[in-house]
């Protein structure tokens, strides 16, 4: 269910998520201080490991509207903008674009789309940034005496 929450903030007339949406009566309510996007990782990092781990290619599909969404709004000659009003039907850019878009959304979005067994989830995890650190388990100290 919260997946489908994650989806819903995406539903606006740029196909881009607000930076905050207001759900406490029950129904997504943008503010107009809150419409702009920074392109955040997060729904989409979401998205990966409910794909990863259920198969569901109902996550890929969503992953794949958001990428045609950020290049259909946000893209630029050369590179990505974060947005100012994504619920609006004139489309503002704000000329700057965080790492995080690259680091994480952009890796997020391709590893969605990438077979499972490109970064097996059982010998990696993955850190705040999104880097892949491979799972390390010390060996017994008793057995020859090296960690």
């Amino acid at each position: 269910e919260i997946t489908v929450t994650c989806r819903s903030m995406y539903d606006t007339q740029s196909g881009l998520a607000p930076e905050i949406v207001d759900f406490s009566s029950g129904q997504r309510k943008i503010k107009p201080k809150d419409a702009f996007s920074l392109l955040r990782p997060e729904a989409v990092e979401a998205m990966y490991y409910m794909w990863y781990y259920t198969g569901d290619h109902v996550y890929r599909e969503w992953a794949h509207a958001i990428l045609e969404a950020l290049n259909r709004s946000a893209r630029t000659t050369h590179g990505f903008s974060s947005m100012g009003d994504v619920d609006s039907q004139e489309q503002k850019m704000l000329d700057s674009c965080e790492s995080f878009f690259f680091a994480e959304t952009l890796k997020y979005l391709y590893l969605i789309q990438s077979d499972p067994e490109l970064v097996p989830l059982d010998q990696f995890v993955f850190n705040t940034e999104a880097h892949p650190l491979r799972i390390w388990a010390p060996k017994d100290p008793s057995s020859d005496g090296d960690l």
